[in-house]
């Protein structure tokens, strides 16, 4: 491992959240640090886009917000000590504060030296669900140890001597300064995941979603990505660095989780889809679906100016991706712009030629996805699992969200020329 910067004591310090309680009564400890990765990330919104949630930082450095950690006493031999569980909040410098000389594992010590372990999985600031990266065997990664330093020096990311009353600074660590390597490419999937986690996770179940990298190995069905259940996703390898790509699979996943199912209705036609391929209908609504969540996982649909993109697609472009206005209705492009128009502040003009269909709509986001949830169980018109090659299509999702509403049919079907797709 590389990189150690110490914090300057004008920084301001911001406290991590912590998974345990302590007595603040008590003489307590506070040690302070900056986890961040190494960001070679691609298809995702950059830190200078205009409305970007947290972007990426290709070719530099991202905090690693959501991230749990462990803080541990280093003594000789294996005799460590657990100090607690935690989570970072923010951004920047995070400090956490514990209980020290009344705690059951200070075991008489003075004052301890401390050191971060990383593990391999991630939520939202707040709290679960989570996603843990997991091999191709299944089994989650082993946690990140800062507590052996370098070559030169065993304590290069301890604070040793922690006393009461001081900030105890670790400086800025890396969990690898490899991000093609397997650990950099997950833990880059893993920060992917959590800009969905975070917009979303309150309305998520509440357990582990297992991020399978690489995939291939045991996972044949995953040569691009492939989200296999509710609580699964898989990416093949070199390609945990690509943002709209997690996202998009986390997208699925979420619709399954609103649906309670491990399937979808995704009825593709040739096996991979593409932004302007033709699809069945239920495919360009389900992968537009999830190109739409892996849009907004990066872009502020609110924003002022906003300019979003999805795999170098244009979301907000109002031309549709072709002007005989019935043949928009089997593009998962058209379908992600339709979801976006519903949800986003800016209510442009039609363009079509042969009308003037304005996108009139302004949808909380969160309340997209719950729609889903309102869709009854079964096989027949309308329900979760509809049969047929167009199952679940735009106008199913236009029923539960906004039956007879003439601003949301004008916006999510004919602004976007799906009104050729089947009522039925």
């Amino acid at each position: 491992m590389r990189h150690l910067t110490f914090i300057l004591s004008s920084i301001l310090l911001s406290t991590f959240v912590s998974l345990f309680s302590y007595d603040a009564s008590a003489a307590t400890r506070n040690v302070c640090f900056r986890l961040r990765i190494e960001d070679d990330r691609f298809a995702c919104a950059t830190t200078s886009d205009t409305g970007n949630r947290r972007g990426c930082n290709p070719g530099g450095h991202s905090d690693f917000v959501g991230a749990r950690f462990e803080l541990w006493d280093k003594d000789s031999g294996s005799g460590d000590e657990f100090i607690g569980l935690y989570r970072i909040s923010g951004t920047g410098t995070r400090c956490a504060v514990f209980e020290w000389e009344n705690a059951s594992y200070s075991k008489g010590e003075t004052n301890p030296d401390v050191y971060v372990k990383m593990r391999s999985y991630i939520g939202r600031t707040s709290g679960g669900p989570y996603v843990q990266a997991v091999d191709f065997d299944g089994d989650k990664y082993p946690s990140t140890t800062w507590r052996n330093g370098t070559s030169s020096d065993d304590d290069a990311y301890v604070s040793r001597n922690c006393k009461s009353g001081e900030t105890c600074n670790i400086g800025t660590i890396y969990p690898t300064d490899d991000s093609a390597s397997d650990r950099g490419q997950y833990v880059q999937m893993l920060d992917s995941a959590q800009h969905v986690l975070q917009i979303y996770g309150s309305d998520m179940d509440s357990g582990t979603i297992d991020a399978w990298y690489p995939g291939t190995d045991q996972l044949p069905s995953c040569p691009t990505g492939t989200a296999f259940s509710r609580s699964d996703f898989c990416l093949p390898s070199s390609l945990g660095s690509d943002g709209d790509r997690v996202t998009h699979e986390m997208g699925h996943i979420l619709q399954m989780q609103m649906f309670n199912q491990d399937v979808l209705r995704d009825a593709l036609i040739g096996g991979q889809w593409q932004w302007d391929t033709t699809e069945s209908e239920s495919a360009a609504t389900t992968e537009g679906w999830a190109s739409y969540v892996g849009t907004v996982a990066w872009y502020n649909p609110q924003a002022s100016g906003v300019d979003p993109r999805f795999s170098g697609w244009d979301v907000e472009e109002v031309d549709t991706l072709t002007t005989q206005c019935t043949g928009n209705r089997t593009f998962p492009g058209q379908g992600a712009k339709a979801f976006w128009d519903y949800d986003d502040d800016n209510n442009e003009d039609g363009a079509v030629s042969t009308s003037q269909w304005d996108d009139r709509n302004d949808k909380p986001t969160t309340w997209m996805a719950r729609q889903w949830d309102e869709f009854s169980n079964g096989t027949g018109n309308r329900d979760d699992f509809e049969s047929g090659m167009d199952g679940v299509n735009l106008r199913d999702y236009l029923h539960y969200s906004c039956n007879g509403c003439s601003a949301s049919t004008e916006t999510l079907i004919e602004h976007n020329c799906m009104q050729g797709q089947s009522n039925d």
